[in-house]
């Protein structure tokens, strides 16, 4: 049985998403796909129509948010999904899926901030 080398757990899903950059041949695309397998750090993308190279670099947009990741993996598939990608986020970047991991959903309100504690000994 193979050795899991995922740091974070995968979640099923079917995400359209706009991917970008330049392909196997140094040709620019821009195209639609799939993010499947997401996590906060990474995914499957499937339905890619381009040939990518390992370390690659290409932009991942889902709704309005944006990242570059890094192409771990590349290979055409055998079921009629295209090519199929796996792709690791650069970590300067935010995770444009974050509000679809369970348990990672970011505030309903994110203008809203906490209290800030006082300081001992501060009187005015």
């Amino acid at each position: 049985m193979p050795v899991e080398r995922r740091r974070e757990p995968r979640m099923e899903s079917y995400l359209p998403v706009v991917i970008w950059g330049i392909d196997a041949e140094g040709l620019p695309f821009s195209q639609s796909a799939l993010a499947r397998n997401i996590s906060g750090s990474g995914a499957l993308l499937c339905g890619v129509e381009r040939v990518l190279r390992c370390g690659d670099m290409i932009r991942v947009q889902y709704k309005t948010n944006r990242a570059r990741y890094r192409v771990i993996w590349s290979r055409d598939s055998d079921n009629g999904e295209k090519v199929r990608a796996a792709v690791e986020r650069f970590k300067a970047d935010p995770c444009p899926w974050e509000d679809q991991i369970p348990g990672r959903q970011t505030p309903t309100n994110p203008g809203q901030t906490q209290s800030q504690p006082q300081l001992s000994g501060s009187s005015r």
